[in-house]
C-alpha cells in the first residue's frame, strides 16, 4: 500500500529530525532563547492548549482569516467574471489590480490599520486584499479555458452571454476556481497575521510579538505550529469540497444532467 508507506516515511523523517534537534541543539550550545528544543516546544504547546486565553486569541485570528478570505474570494470571483466578459473593463481595471498587487502588503498594512482602526476590520481587510488575487487569476484562466466546441455550440443555439457563462464557462472553471481558493485561504492566514503584527490587542500574531519580546521562543514556535495547523485544516477543507463539487459535476455530465 504505497499511500500508507509514504505516510509512514513522512512520519519517520519528522521523528528523526526532532530527535536530531533534541540531541544536537544542546551539544552545539544553542540557547533556548535562540532555538528551543522540540521537547520545550511540545511542553509549550501543551500549556497553550490548556489555556482558555490562548483559545480566545486563536478564535479571534480564525475569525479574521475566514471573514477576510470570504470577502477577498467574493471580490476576486466577481472581478474575474467581469474582466472575462468585458474587454473594456479589463483594460480599465487590470492596471490598478496589478499595481495593488505590486505593493508589498507589509508596507500597505500600516495605512490600512490607520484608516480602519486597530480592530478586527483592518485585519480582515488585509487578509481580503492578499487573498483575492489568486482567485481572480484562476477564475479568469478557468473561464477562458472552456471548451471551444461547447462555446461554438452554444453560440449556434443563440445562447446569451449569461447562459454561456452559466452552463459552459463556470462549470469548466470549477477546478481552477477551487485551486485559487486553496491558495486564497492560505494567503488569508498570512494577511491576518500581518495585520496583527501592525497593531492589535489580541490574536495569534499579537501573541507571537509579545512572546518574541520576552524571548520565549518555545511559546513562539507553539503559536507558529498552531497557525500552520489552522492553514493545513482550512486548505484540506477547501480541497475536499473542491473534489466533491468537481466530481458531482462530472457525474452530472455522465448521466446527462
Amino acid at each position: 500500500m504505497p499511500h500508507w508507506r509514504e505516510r509512514l516515511t513522512s512520519v519517520g523523517v519528522f521523528v528523526a529530525i526532532m530527535v536530531a534537534l533534541e540531541v544536537l541543539l544542546p551539544a552545539l550550545g544553542v540557547q533556548a532563547y535562540i532555538f528551543p528544543k522540540p521537547s520545550a516546544v511540545a511542553l509549550a504547546i501543551g500549556r497553550d492548549l490548556g489555556d482558555a486565553r490562548f483559545w480566545g486569541h486563536a478564535a479571534l485570528t480564525l475569525r479574521e482569516i475566514l471573514i477576510g478570505c470570504a470577502a477577498g474570494s467574493l471580490i476576486g470571483f466577481g472581478l474575474g467574471v467581469l474582466l472575462t466578459q468585458s474587454a473594456f473593463a479589463e483594460a480599465v481595471i487590470t492596471p490598478y489590480i496589478v499595481a495593488l498587487q505590486a505593493v508589498p502588503k507589509v508596507a500597505l498594512a500600516p495605512l490600512i490599520v490607520t484608516l480602519l482602526g486597530y480592530g478586527e476590520v483592518s485585519k480582515e481587510a488585509i487578509a481580503a486584499i492578499i487573498s483575492f488575487f489568486p482567485l481572480l487569476v484562476n477564475v479568469m484562466l478557468g473561464i477562458r479555458g472552456a471548451d471551444e466546441g461547447q462555446l461554438e455550440l452554444m453560440r449556434s443555439l443563440r445562447a446569451t452571454r449569461i447562459q454561456i457563462l452559466r452552463w459552459v464557462q463556470l462549470p469548466a472553471a470549477l477546478p481552477a476556481i477551487f485551486g485559487g481558493l486553496e491558495v486564497a485561504v492560505v494567503f488569508s492566514v498570512v494577511g491576518a497575521i500581518v495585520g496583527e503584527f501592525t497593531g492589535a490587542s489580541g490574536g495569534l500574531g499579537y501573541l507571537i510579538e509579545q512572546r518574541s519580546f520576552s524571548l520565549n521562543q518555545a511559546a513562539v514556535f507553539s503559536t507558529l505550529i498552531v497557525l500552520s495547523v489552522i492553514g493545513l485544516v482550512l486548505d484540506a477543507l477547501v480541497r475536499g469540497l473542491g473534489h466533491r463539487v468537481v466530481r458531482w459535476r462530472r457525474l452530472g455530465e455522465v448521466v446527462g444532467m
